[in-house]
């Protein structure tokens, strides 16, 4: 391929496999069988990239190696795998593996999890209060649920329900009226 050189109007030769170009530095298409990436033609993608028919295609971002633009293999130093994505910390329902190289489900009946998968945040709508990082399906004694947390009672009561203040037992010494 040739294009019209704008400092002397010459027909200029493209580079090497270069079929059209615009520049001695910027193919826009390649002799078969090679592949465009990024204005140059070369004869497999490089790391980073991706092929779709005779072209190369940047991977998404923090991927290293992908298969597609949304089915990253490996991830850059520093960025998590999650469902072909690389993000730089886990979405809401997935936590660090220990290596810190992917994100994995929160453990049922966690919604939301930190540190370990085990370790619940929030609980599913199905599965009860979240008390010291568990989800129970009750709240212990001493213990009344809001908005799925369950909350110590007032230390006038040794049981309540609803509120803080609606005792259902008293503590020793002390007398339900």
């Amino acid at each position: 391929g040739f294009f019209i050189n704008p400092v002397n109007s010459q027909c200029t030769p493209c580079l090497a496999n270069c079929q059209t170009c615009n520049s001695t530095t910027s193919c826009t298409a390649c002799n078969v069988p090679s592949l465009l990436q990024e204005n140059s033609c070369v004869s497999r993608c490089l790391p980073g990239f991706y092929q779709t028919g005779f072209t190369c295609s940047r991977c998404s971002d923090g991927c290293a190696y992908c298969d597609g633009q949304f089915i990253c293999t490996i991830c850059s130093p520093g960025r998590l795998e999650y469902n072909g994505y690389c993000p730089t910390t886990c979405p809401p329902g997935s936590v660090a593996n220990s290596e810190r190289t992917k994100c994995v489900p929160c453990n049922s009946p966690c919604l939301t999890c930190s540190g370990h998968p085990s370790r619940c945040t929030s609980c599913s709508a199905c599965c009860g209060s979240l008390f010291n990082n568990e989800c129970l399906t009750s709240c212990p004694v001493g213990t009344y649920s809001v908005n799925a947390t369950c909350q110590y009672c007032s230390h006038n009561c040794a049981s309540c329900i609803g509120t803080l203040s609606t005792c259902t037992a008293c503590p020793v010494g002390k007398f339900l009226y």
